[in-house]
């Protein structure tokens, strides 16, 4: 519980920018975040490590528009003003929150993103899809900033059918469906096909996990920890 503190002290921020940067250049990030880093230091400031505290500026700038979206999507789920307003006080102060404000991180990015698609899908009408076309948008550009932005599409292949939706899901899918074919069409063509076990980590989950873990492991995974 005490390492998001400890990591966040100030005489450490420099240090973690630097790894950070250095995750982004050797592309750790996907597409959609890199690109947004790319820009700034290309047009604003592209002086390392001088750029640092603009860089730690621009991703604290996301974390207002993040908790604003938060707020909105509470009060469009019943909450009261005070019940959003304090859920959204804890979400600002909570360490993971802050601590990704203060890195070249892409959670506040992928979570700017994350709320915006669920807004958008709860603003969806039986008869129009613009606004539909519009959260596949949002919700491609969440994917391609982190991976686990695929559950909008499989939840949404599952809700709109189910509430008979069928235009909504059609297109839905069909324009985040154009980012997820892309991304995995450009990872399989540009794999990596080397053996070091800590580059596949970075940039092949499945492969690091298939190459690491084993059936026969599976059953002491499971079994219960001595109390001794």
């Amino acid at each position: 519980m005490t390492m998001p503190f400890t990591w966040c002290r100030p005489r450490r921020w420099p240090a973690i920018a630097a790894i950070e940067f250095c995750r982004f250049r050797k592309g750790r990030f996907k597409p959609n975040i890199r690109r947004y880093f790319r820009c700034f230091y290309q047009l604003l400031d592209p002086q390392f490590p001088e750029n640092l505290p603009k860089v730690t500026a621009l991703c604290w700038s996301l974390l207002p528009l993040y908790v604003l979206l938060v707020f909105r999507l509470l009060r469009q789920w019943g909450l009261s003003q005070i019940e959003a307003a304090g859920i959204c006080a804890l979400t600002a102060l909570s360490p993971h929150v802050v601590l990704s404000g203060l890195m070249t991180m892409s959670e506040l990015a992928f979570g700017v993103l994350l709320m915006t698609t669920l807004l958008l899908e709860r603003s969806m009408t039986k008869a129009g899809v613009a606004i539909t076309a519009l959260a596949g948008l949002a919700g491609g550009l969440a994917f391609l900033t982190r991976t686990q932005g695929i559950a909008l599409l499989i939840s949404a292949a599952v809700v709109l059918p189910w509430r008979k939706r069928w235009l909504q899901d059609a297109v839905f899918s069909l324009v985040f469906g154009v980012f997820a074919a892309g991304w995995f069409l450009w990872t399989h063509a540009h794999a990596y096909a080397g053996a070091d076990p800590v580059t596949i980590y970075y940039v092949d989950y499945g492969r690091f996990y298939l190459a690491s873990v084993h059936w026969i492991d599976i059953p002491d995974s499971c079994r219960p920890t001595s109390t001794r």
